[in-house]
């Protein structure tokens, strides 16, 4: 049983990944996206003790962000919620700590508009399908890369397909142009998508993108060094990352009724089981891209 200082329910989670033992988490200050997602009470924390303390469970997958600069004096960073490169990035890394404390996650957006005319980034992408295909896209512009295991954030949803047991990360491209006009669209975006639960852009987007796949992994090179974070935790700057993802891999403590929902043993059985969601052929910012059955 962890207190949800995010560093350290994050890193539990990575040593508890794969053994079987439960993690128990009792929800403290802003960094509890997780303990929502999972119906862990967050305002109560003789409620969060009793769910942490229960033999109510779920196994969720661990997503894994790996510096790929150099293999042998880095891991895989492990990651519950989002990971990302770019502009969310740099977002959190400007993000005033005492201002954080005062507005909480409201914080973020003041520092978002101070980074809105950061430069993009382009680089090298390769995603690989539940089925093992792989889809390959040269020269990609975009302003944010994310994988997301819950794609659910306080008030809006980025990516309203994610499941937190799948077996499947959801990745999320994001680009703007125009300035500001880019920034409102992409903004009405995920307005839609939040409202409509579905994956895909706003019809009266005219100057963003926001391209949406899932896979098992994604390997990116790009032309310059890049932040990147992992649910909220930053990483130093890299020009090669991996994004992979270990399948219910975590047992973690959640209301027994919740669990009942899917039921422990039915999780257990699934864990070989081959995700089937369907792959978007939409192509991210418009680059030719290169198709290849492995």
């Amino acid at each position: 049983m962890v207190p949800m200082w995010w560093w350290l329910s994050r890193t539990v989670a990575s040593a508890l990944s794969g053994t079987g033992h439960a993690l128990g988490i009792v929800p403290i200050g802003t960094g509890n996206l997780f303990a929502r997602n999972m119906g862990i009470p967050v305002d109560d924390i003789d409620a969060a003790l009793t769910v942490a303390t229960s033999h109510g469970s779920r196994l969720v997958d661990v997503g894994r962000l790996t510096l790929l600069d150099d293999e042998t004096t880095d891991h895989g960073h492990a990651f519950l919620i989002i990971a990302g490169i770019g502009f969310d990035a740099l977002m959190i890394d400007d993000t005033d700590p005492e201002l954080k404390k005062n507005i909480s996650w409201l914080a973020y957006f003041v520092s978002g508009v101070k980074n809105l005319f950061a430069p993009k980034y382009k680089g090298n992408v390769t995603i690989t399908s539940a089925e093992g295909s792989t889809h390959s896209t040269r020269g990609l512009t975009f302003r944010t890369f994310m994988a997301g295991n819950c794609g659910q954030i306080p008030m809006f949803s980025l990516m309203p397909e994610a499941s937190y047991d799948d077996g499947i990360l959801d990745y999320e491209i994001i680009d703007t142009s125009g300035g500001l006009i880019g920034w409102a669209n992409l903004f009405g975006d995920v307005l839609h998508q939040t409202i409509t639960g579905k994956a895909q852009q706003s019809p009266l987007s005219t100057n963003s993108t926001v391209d949406q796949v899932q896979g098992v992994s994604a390997e990116i090179t790009l032309e310059r060094p890049v932040l990147a974070q992992v649910d909220g935790d930053m990483l130093p700057e890299t020009k090669h990352i991996r994004f992979s993802v270990e399948r219910q891999a975590l047992c973690v403590r959640v209301p027994e009724a919740a669990s009942e929902d899917t039921g422990i043993l039915a999780l257990n059985a699934n864990m070989s089981a081959t995700p089937t969601k369907p792959q978007p052929t939409e192509q991210a910012s418009g680059q030719p891209a290169e198709q290849s059955n492995d």
